[in-house]
């Protein structure tokens, strides 16, 4: 029987044996492991069966017919590294060579490769963690788990126990040092060189198979020394004829910005960029390049990561063109488009431009409220504030100044993935001023119409009035010629009798008032009599055929003979201008006579002293062809609520001075009659100026 030395000796070079079989396994082993097929993990299994095999024939013998070599580190490896398969396998091939070989350790032998096989398969399925690597305490532990096994296989040998436990004795040792050592060499070997050769293929796989183009080149002359199969197979061409090619064979870029890019690539910088690549087709395809420098085979060279990038651009071309053609909608819009957020104005359409005469510039980013006129602003804010969406009308500011009407409506949206506002705007300023003139022309119906209606009932109240007048006025001097001549007679009754009572009123009382009466009462009578005189020109139609051709200038002169007096009585400082060469008009003298004496009897009333002046004049527009008429006051002025009135009929601001309200009303009548017009401009303390303005071709001025 070998001594203890001998058999570890023999262990040791059959250890060493096996372990130089599996270096050269293992550098066929990583390709064999790429093909995941049963037939492959049984050629895997034979191979490590083949290698115990070989092991088995420098066996060290420890008694007759009883060997120990590595043969289940062999078989528990197949296992660990390959699984279940591989691991049966190779315990059954070196089984089977053992039962052939026969002696008294055959049968246990057998068992124990098969049980090492078993181990070495539950190890790959629950111990390890990557696919290619086991570390040393999980190789040291399968490889005590293996002299377990081997011991309990020399305890079913089938000799006397004394013999079993001496053969223990004489293994023990050995296979304590040997067994877990060699595990681990050999659990080493294989998996780290699979480990490393994987590696390499993986990162073959990573260049070869990327989705984007990988080129090496010299960047000293831009020769490629390397290229993926996705470089070919964009381009066109094989690998071979790029590897004969530059980057300016495949490029449009110019050289000059070649070379400043190679120039940045050695100086150590890393670009991302766009360019366009060349096929061999001569097809033009978009790229994008990330390019730097690296090392390939020792020496320093460019790396460049090419995409094709011509199906982005294309989406970014349909998209530019979708943003062309929404921006051309967008402010082709006949509303004005607002879109707001938090308040702040972000965008804006061409058309708000055009209504509000702001730049993008000045309200972009501004608080919407800035735009909307200050007595709208709080009522614009709660409809802002409660997510108003109905239509509703306000008034806006524009950058001169002036007030525009809009009417808007507004939702809420998704802008830039962010909440927003999108309010429509409409310009309903011509809307509005239209309907104002159509109120306005409606209001002048309707007061056209009363005004017939009014000329009708003043016609005839004032025939009514003016015969009850005429009576009361033909009796006031018969009156008063009585009472006078009754007068000495009551003043000699009061001398002889005393005082008497008149009406239950003492005669001392009445004898100087009944005079008083009887005045008062004639100055109603002919208070009564101008109304009732008014009120029938007023309604008085005026006819064509009265017309004949007068000089306007001999109306102003006329109309201030006759307010001389009351012209002296009211101002120092009255001034005439008549204009010369002013053409005749076709008109009613007497007419236009009176409604320059209303003006100048107005103008005076409205002085508050003789220091106030007073100013007519005459002139002839030719550009216009309008002769015009101005009577001007520095008196008190008009207040623009009276200035909206003053020609309505009844309309005064002097019935405590005996004003009707008719006046001006008639002049009216009578300058539209001539096709004319009359004019107010007044500001109260700065007195008033009233122009009359008549078309000598006989049409309105506001018609020209």
């Amino acid at each position: 029987m070998a001594n203890i030395l001998d058999l570890l000796i023999e262990l040791s070079k059959i250890l060493i044996l096996l372990l130089a079989l599996t270096s050269i396994y293992s550098l066929i082993l990583p390709r064999l492991k790429q093909i995941r097929s049963s037939s492959m993990s049984i050629v895997i299994g034979l191979i490590f069966g083949l290698i115990g095999i070989i092991g088995m024939y420098e066996s060290g013998q420890v008694a007759e017919g009883i060997h120990f070599n590595g043969r289940v580190i062999i078989a528990a490896l197949s296992g660990a590294i390959g699984g279940f398969i591989p691991g049966i396998v190779t315990g059954t091939v070196m089984g089977s060579v053992r039962m052939w070989s026969g002696g008294a350790g055959a049968i246990s032998s057998t068992g124990a490769a098969l049980a090492g096989a078993i181990t070495g398969a539950l190890f790959f399925r629950y111990q390890k963690k990557d696919y290619e690597i086991y570390s040393i305490k999980q190789l040291t532990l399968l490889g005590v788990l293996l002299v377990i096994e081997v011991i309990l296989a020399v305890l079913t040998l089938p000799i006397p126990l004394d013999a079993r436990l001496n053969i223990i004795g004489i293994v023990i040792l050995p296979i304590l040092i040997l067994y877990p050592a060699g595990t681990v060499a050999f659990g080493l070997l294989l998996t780290d060189t699979t480990k490393r050769r994987g590696k390499t293929q993986e990162l073959h796989d990573l260049f070869e198979y990327a989705n984007d183009s990988i080129y090496i080149f010299d960047v000293d002359d831009d020769r490629f020394l390397h290229v993926n199969e996705n470089a070919a197979r964009l381009l066109g061409y094989s690998k071979e004829e790029l590897l004969e090619m530059t980057v300016s064979d495949i490029s449009t870029t110019s050289m000059e910005k070649i070379n400043d890019i190679r120039q940045r690539l050695i100086n150590g910088q890393s670009l991302f960029l766009e360019a366009v690549h060349k096929k061999k087709d001569g097809t033009m395809i978009p790229v994008e390049v990330n390019t730097r420098t690296g090392k390939f085979k020792g020496r320093k060279v460019g790396q460049a990561f090419v995409r094709d990038i011509t199906n982005r651009k294309q989406i970014e071309t349909a998209l530019k063109e979708s943003e062309e053609r929404f921006k051309i909608f967008y402010n082709a819009a006949f509303e004005g488009i607002v879109i707001s957020q938090n308040g702040k104005l972000i965008d804006f359409n061409d058309r708000i431009t055009q209504v509000l005469r702001y730049d993008r510039v000045e309200l972009i980013g501004e608080d919407i409220l800035k735009i909307v006129a200050e007595e709208d602003r709080e009522f614009v804010a709660d409809k802002i504030q409660s997510r108003f969406e109905e239509p509703f009308e306000l008034q806006v500011l524009t950058r001169d100044g002036s007030m525009r009407f809009i009417e808007v409506s507004s939702r809420d949206i998704k802008y830039s993935s962010k909440p927003a506002r999108v309010t429509a705007i409409r310009d309903i300023t011509a809307r509005k001023q239209r309907e104002e003139e159509e109120e306005h022309q409606q209001q002048q119906l309707m007061q056209a119409d009363k005004m017939i209606s009014l000329g009708i009932l003043t016609s005839g109240v004032a025939h009514e009035i003016n015969n009850p007048n005429q009576f009361i006025m033909s009796h006031i001097e018969p009156l008063s010629l009585a009472y006078e001549g009754a007068r000495p007679i009551l003043d000699r009754y009061m001398e002889e009798h005393g005082d008497f009572r008149l009406g239950g009123v003492n005669y001392s009382l009445l004898r100087d008032r009944i005079p008083r009466y009887l005045k008062n009462i004639s100055e109603g009578a002919d208070r009564i009599k101008t109304i009732v005189n008014e009120l029938r020109q007023f309604s008085r139609e005026y006819q064509d055929e009265n017309l004949e051709a007068i000089q306007i200038n001999n109306v102003v002169q006329s109309a201030l003979t006759l307010t001389t007096n009351l012209i002296k009585n009211s101002t120092n400082r009255f001034s005439v201008s008549l204009s010369k060469d002013i053409p005749p008009l076709m008109g009613h003298y007497q007419r236009l006579e009176q409604v320059l004496i209303n003006l100048i009897q107005n103008a005076c009333q409205a002085l508050p002293g003789p220091d106030n002046a007073i100013n007519v004049s005459t002139g002839f527009d030719t550009q216009k062809s309008v002769i015009f008429v101005k009577v001007i006051d520095a008196g008190s002025g008009i207040s623009p609520e009276d200035l909206k009135h003053i020609t309505d009929p009844f309309y005064t601001t002097k019935r405590d001075k005996e004003g009707v309200g008719l006046g001006l009303s008639i002049s009216a009548n009578i300058i539209n009659q001539h096709k004319g017009q009359m004019l107010f401009s007044s500001e109260p303390g700065k007195g008033t100026e009233v122009t009359l303005s008549f078309p000598v071709n006989g049409l309105h001025p506001s018609k020209k």
